[in-house]
């Protein structure tokens, strides 16, 4: 066990304190401008309104009204008891959400640099990938949105399963059970709170092999890793294959209306979408957020020029600096050669990849560098951490000076997290005033309509349906929001921002179809006027509102128009 010993104590108990507290105050400080400004958005009204709806409201009465009320997430039972449970605690009050997913976040920065201190990386790199990926704007939207929450549960569980793998590897065999358990349950907790950390458990078993052989040797450790081989690395492959399974058969009893399935282009063959989903991964991930990053920050600043984000950004640099010199100074035995930042970059492309595999099997996917559909990229991002971090390390090892390749290291590292930090913040103010004017939109029709009888449907006029990339109300969740605020579970709603089609019967507007009677009203915000919809000419009257156009498309840090989906 020397060598066990040795390896471990690489980064001492009191390093690996002191570093948790620093990504703790790090991650604290990257969210505590904007977090109070956060509410509810799109998707977050649907599961209100079904848990507000529900005749029990116990937890397990939630869960079961969620679970039958949102079909579409039957495959993901954690998501529906994580939405069932937070909305027994905290109801309709949005700040208690956003911050249990900020705990979450900061549970999976803390889970991803132990994971890297386990395996008895250098100091150095174990900080700085966990630092990176926790300021990545890649994945922001997964910060701003209640609904992606089991994104980060997903993730941070899929931390937790590695890092008792791991633990179990050092532990003596009467201790192993209990942190296989952990990891079994993370592993399942993952799978069914989100799959797209799903394809990262398949690294596993060669992530745990090669720390055992690292652990113990190749000849006098060889027993011992075959003997626990099976426990290790069997039950991981075995659960994982069960969860798919979980999932595929969920998805077929669905009649296929979302997530896994077989990979049917619908415009084009599989070959073309499988070059569509590398390229457009390389473009948002390493085009815009890499070499584009220059761009990315000076349009954010030309967007919102709020200098006291960029105060701000440039006081956190100087933070990050003075704490990764520090620790640059106190690891110079164990300074990341060259070839560890080789490593480092192919590690991040292996991750990188799987990151985005399992859309091999779906073609629900769109890119987007701030937009909604940027969620999805949490899990890559992880890759695009190792790929930055070995790419800065590389190019800070071309200098001879050890002293000057550290401090090189330091500096752009703290760049690449300031340049986070004031896109990531940038993003926010888009989030937080789209939340204001919902609070606006509700009040005023409130206001306006003391009472909307049972049945009602009200179509709104005047209103931008997205503030940059963050919603204001597109169709559905505008009724789901009227539900709440009116307390009515039985409200239509929508946004007349698309061209409408009329017909003799009815209009139809991208959230529905909306037929002709008493209780079809239509008002203008702007204007502040009702007005009724009993026909097709009173419809063709006020045509001229139900087609009015706003300037308020989503924000591209890019050069070019964000891809979309090839379904859509």
């Amino acid at each position: 066990m020397e060598r066990v010993d040795t390896l471990y104590s690489r980064c001492s108990r009191n390093a690996g304190v002191q570093d948790c507290l620093f990504l703790t105050l790090i991650v604290i400080l990257s969210l505590i401008w904007y977090i109070r400004g956060l509410g509810f958005y799109l998707d977050d009204y649907a599961y209100l309104r079904s848990l507000f709806s529900a005749h029990d409201q116990s937890v397990l009465g939630l869960t079961r009204a969620l679970y039958s009320g949102v079909p579409g997430t039957r495959f993901r039972p954690v998501e529906v008891f994580l939405m069932a449970s937070q909305y027994w605690l905290f109801g309709a009050h949005p700040l208690p959400y956003h911050l249990l997913n900020s705990a979450v976040l900061l549970s999976s920065i803390l889970l991803f640099y132990l994971v890297l201190r386990e395996m008895g990386q250098p100091r150095l790199l174990t900080l700085t990938v966990p630092l990176v990926y926790a300021l990545l704007p890649h994945y922001s939207t997964d910060r701003f949105w209640v609904v992606t929450s089991p994104h980060l549960w997903s993730i941070t569980l899929y931390f937790l399963s590695l890092y008792a793998d791991l633990r179990a590897l050092r532990n003596r065999l009467a201790h192993i059970w209990r942190w296989k358990l952990l990891s079994m349950i993370s592993l399942v907790g993952s799978g069914l709170a989100y799959e797209v950390a799903l394809p990262l458990f398949i690294l596993h078993p060669l992530i745990i092999w090669r720390h055992a052989q690292q652990l113990y040797g190749r000849v006098p450790g060889r027993n011992m890793v075959r003997q626990n081989a099976g426990v290790l690395l069997g039950s991981n492959l075995l659960l994982l294959g069960l969860v798919l399974a979980f999932k595929v058969v969920m998805t077929i009893h669905l009649g296929d209306q979302t997530g896994l399935r077989p990979g049917i282009r619908r415009g084009g063959g599989y070959l073309d979408y499988v070059v569509f989903l590398v390229t457009e991964s390389i473009r948002v991930n390493l085009g815009t957020y890499g070499v584009g990053l220059p761009h990315v920050v000076w349009r954010a600043m030309h967007l919102l020029p709020d200098w006291t984000i960029i105060i701000v950004a440039g006081f956190f640099a100087l933070i990050i600096l003075a704490y990764l010199t520090y620790v640059a100074r106190q690891s110079q035995l164990t300074q990341p050669s060259r070839a560890t930042w080789r490593v480092c970059i192919l590690t991040g492309l292996v991750v990188f990849g799987f990151g985005y595999a399992i859309f091999l099997s779906t073609d629900r996917i769109a890119f987007s560098s701030a937009g909604l559909d940027n969620r999805v990229a949490i899990a890559a991002a992880i890759g695009v951490a190792f790929l930055f971090v070995g790419g800065v390390g590389w190019l800070s090892s071309l200098f001879h000076s050890i002293y000057s390749a550290k401090r090189v290291f330091c500096i752009l590292v703290s760049l690449l997290c300031a340049c986070g930090f004031l896109v990531i913040n940038t993003v926010a103010i888009f989030w937080t005033t789209a939340y204001r004017q919902q609070q606006v939109i509700l009040a005023d029709i409130r206001e306006r309509i003391p009472a909307l009888s049972p049945g009602s449907t009200l179509i709104v006029a005047g209103i931008c349906p997205q503030i940059g990339p963050a919603a204001v109300f597109h169709a559905q969740d505008l009724a789901h929001a009227l539900t709440l605020s009116y307390e009515q579970p039985v409200l239509r709603a929508d946004v007349a921002y698309w061209s409408p089609r009329i017909t003799e019967k009815g209009i139809a507007i991208r959230g529905g179809f909306y037929p002709y009677d008493e209780k079809l009203l239509l008002y203008n915000f702007t204007q502040k006027i009702i007005y009724p919809l009993p026909d097709a000419g009173s419809v063709r009257r006020y045509s001229q509102m139900l087609n009015s156009h706003h300037d308020c498309l989503p924000v591209n840090w890019g050069w070019r128009t964000e891809t979309p989906s090839p379904r859509s």
